[in-house]
């Protein structure tokens, strides 16, 4: 029996798409320090007790009722804010 030979191929295979968008969401969700997105309907106690802060406002309020009245687009804008009065 001859010796199998391994050979590299001249040109490297590229991964398949749907395995570059499943390695890119794993990475996302794993690496990046960014904050996750919420439901519109999560409720304020949630995000308090979350991330440590308060928001001022009723628990029982939910976030797209609290980012309306503060005229932020995101969650991440909500928090910067807090952060910048607490300091």
């Amino acid at each position: 029996m001859a010796p199998l030979k391994m050979t590299l191929s001249p040109k490297p295979r590229l991964w398949p798409s749907a395995l570059l968008v499943v390695f890119s969401r794993c990475y996302n969700k794993h690496m990046s320090k960014n904050i996750k997105s919420k439901r519109s309907d999560t409720l304020v106690k949630t995000i308090e007790n979350k991330y440590g802060v308060d928001l001022v406002y009723q628990s029982d309020a939910e976030l797209n009722t609290v980012l309306k009245n503060e005229g932020l687009p995101s969650l991440s804008e909500l928090l910067k804010m807090v952060q910048k009065q607490n300091a």
